[in-house]
């Protein structure tokens, strides 16, 4: 796997194993908690970093669940 320094919302989704539309989702109610990395287009992107740095501390992170 090559290593990245940017994360894109699909595999952001992967890595959470969740989809992409609960990432966007998340982000338009403000409680997905990693601020996207500015870009020319409209894709949503993170520091591959910060998204490890996140993925690493548990008692940072959010759960996200299927809403029933």
């Amino acid at each position: 796997m090559a290593n990245k320094d940017v994360l894109f919302i699909g595999e952001i989704a992967e890595k959470l194993r969740c989809s992409v539309k609960t990432i966007r989702r998340r982000i338009q109610d403000g409680s997905f908690p990693l601020t996207p990395l500015p870009g020319i287009d409209a894709a949503y992107r993170w520091s591959a970093a910060d998204v490890q740095r996140w993925l690493d501390n548990p008692s940072t992170r959010i759960r996200l669940r299927r809403r029933a």
